[in-house]
């Protein structure tokens, strides 16, 4: 195992493994928050427990720039209390981790097809959860319906791109720390 991931729900666990290169996958164990206020308590028992280093994805529930800051900020530093920096890492998901499904127009097309609507879109960004329900699906169905394409396009939404910058980060922070532990 080269590292911990922790997901922010049992959808966004889903989504992430959806498209993820197995790569990743595989050489990652994944920790799924059974709660809004359960994932830095895992991430903190991830951090102080394993030997491999922790990516904490926290869904933010707001889109207001300074509120998402300010709670990676509070992760950052509750982590900071289970092990060095260099051992964790935190991405926020604003509002959640499903807002990949929202974040190109190309991604909502292959996804959404003729479902897509202007209020859609809007709704897409502030609340993608309530969206998903509102085009009479799940996050499930999506899982299956998705085509190699329409992964490579999840795979170009800015939240999965800031995923794997984390994930890479902190391979290159864990492996930077270890070679200086030797």
């Amino acid at each position: 195992m080269k590292r911990c991931i922790v997901c922010p729900s049992e959808s966004g666990f889903k989504l992430l493994k959806a498209w993820l290169p197995n790569e990743i996958t595989d050489s990652s164990r994944f920790f799924v928050s059974t709660g809004v206020w359960r994932t830095v308590p895992i991430a903190q028992g991830a951090v102080f427990h394993e030997k491999a280093p922790t990516l904490l994805i926290q869904n933010a529930y707001t889109v207001d720039d300074t509120w998402v800051l300010d709670q990676q900020g509070s992760a950052e530093s509750m982590l900071s209390l289970a092990g060095s920096p260099s051992r964790y890492e935190v991405r926020m998901a604003a509002p959640t981790l499903e807002v990949m499904l929202f974040e190109t127009a190309e991604m909502m097309d292959a996804v959404f097809g003729e479902k897509v609507t202007d209020v859609l879109r809007l709704l897409g960004y502030y609340d993608p959860q309530r969206a998903i329900r509102e085009a009479g699906t799940t996050v499930d169905e999506i899982i299956e319906r998705m085509s190699p394409s329409t992964i490579d396009l999840l795979r170009t939404t800015p939240t999965a791109q800031d995923i794997l910058d984390g994930i890479t980060t902190l391979d290159a922070k864990y492996a930077a720390w270890e070679y200086a532990e030797l």
